[in-house]
């Protein structure tokens, strides 16, 4: 949408300064202006990022709004990444099967949604933590949004096994029907959230993905028993929470000898391939991101 600035360090804003931007509720806790920010400044384009609270009443006003406004581009968090598909030109492929966008590039009044959730939290498995996913078996707890989106890059990705546990089966079923139809893994199940289900899969699983907002007395319990009869392999779980920075699920795990992650390395990469949609004829200056949110 732009071009590099000359010697335009971010705190010189004026006429032409483009804007980019966040929108959701809430928003003030985010750390999306001081990542864009700290890229925008290495690369010297002459942009700014800000966040914008918008209630659900309001929603199709502000995008409206962000499209007059000639916006370059702008991010969608909580509660409106489904919602705001309707107010959209343009929707990517996976962000149409994962019913989910986050992402949005504005190309001359044209809004264009992608989603970079599950390409983030697979780049994050492979740069952050030394996963190669074509041998991985998969255990995806919980068949949300969020479990839609990791599932469906997985499968993009090249994994061969995955298993959906969820409370609700006939949900799991439906997103194991549809990663069938669409993709080209090959095996996918579906199954409950009871005990000595999880235990064999948990049991089975090199990676274990947590995408519910809460703790499984049924998902600590099967850890738990596995873990006694020497069953864990030296497998990774990754809770997509961040709040708290330790969740129990993730302790439990841990305790019985398995690699623990939170959901921040995944925040932090689908970042970093949005600005990648945003620019994309730049790279990212992921170590710069970085460190913008770590200080």
């Amino acid at each position: 949408m732009t071009s590099p600035a000359n010697n335009s360090p971010l705190s010189n804003i004026d006429a032409r300064t483009l804007p980019y931007g966040l929108i959701g509720d809430p928003v003030r806790h985010s750390l999306s202006p001081q990542l864009y920010n700290s890229a925008f400044d290495h690369h010297r384009l002459n942009c700014c990022y800000l966040a914008f609270e918008v209630d659900a009443q309001n929603l199709s006003a502000a995008v409206n709004g962000l499209r007059a406004l000639g916006i370059g581009g702008f991010n969608v968090t909580a509660p409106y990444k489904e919602e705001i598909i309707s107010f959209l030109d343009e929707v990517s492929r996976e962000a149409t099967l994962v019913r989910s966008v986050n992402t949005v590039v504005n190309h001359r009044g044209s809004l264009q949604g992608y989603t970079t959730d599950g390409p983030g939290f697979c780049r994050f498995l492979k740069e952050d933590c030394g996963e190669d996913l074509s041998t991985d078996r998969v255990l995806v707890i919980g068949a949300g949004g969020a479990a839609r989106a990791v599932a469906f890059s997985l499968a993009f990705e090249g994994i061969q096994s995955l298993v959906i546990a969820n409370r609700t089966l006939s949900n799991a079923r439906e997103l194991a029907r549809l990663l069938e139809a669409e993709t080209s893994i090959a095996e996918v199940q579906a199954t409950t959230l009871e005990k000595v289900a999880l235990e064999k899969e948990i049991s089975d699983a090199d990676l274990v993905v947590n995408s519910l907002a809460f703790d499984v007395p049924e998902v600590l319990e099967a850890i738990e028993e596995v873990g006694r009869n020497n069953g864990l392999k030296a497998g990774l779980l990754v809770d997509l929470r961040y709040n708290p920075e330790v969740t129990e699920m993730m302790e439990n795990y841990e305790r019985q000898g398995g690699r623990v992650h939170n959901g921040k390395g995944m925040l932090f990469w689908q970042a970093v391939m949005a600005f990648e949609h945003f620019f994309p004829d730049l790279e990212a200056p992921v170590e710069v991101m970085r460190r913008a949110v770590e200080n």
